[in-house]
């Protein structure tokens, strides 16, 4: 939503090549503890929060290449991923 009040094209795509990761990862099976009991028609492997946010960040930058390659001609939405 972030990237739409501001007009950053490059941070609306960041956010939805995000979203999509997260929902491979859960398609994948791979889940906190408290939502593996309710995840149905996938084997679940219940990891902490470290390892979910790590297979969320392995399956973004399969998407891209890198999480900033699309924004790194585009200072304004580069300073929404100086914690990257």
């Amino acid at each position: 939503k972030r990237g739409e009040l501001d007009g950053i094209q490059a941070l609306q795509d960041f956010g939805d090549q995000l979203e999509a990761a997260c929902f491979d990862t859960l398609n994948d099976g791979i889940a906190t503890k408290d939502l593996v009991n309710l995840m149905e028609g996938v084997e679940a492997k219940p990891v902490n929060s470290a390892g979910f946010i790590a297979a969320i960040r392995e399956r973004l930058e399969k998407r891209w290449h890198s999480p900033l390659s699309l924004l790194q001609k585009d200072k304004k939405a580069l300073q929404y991923f100086s914690f990257i």
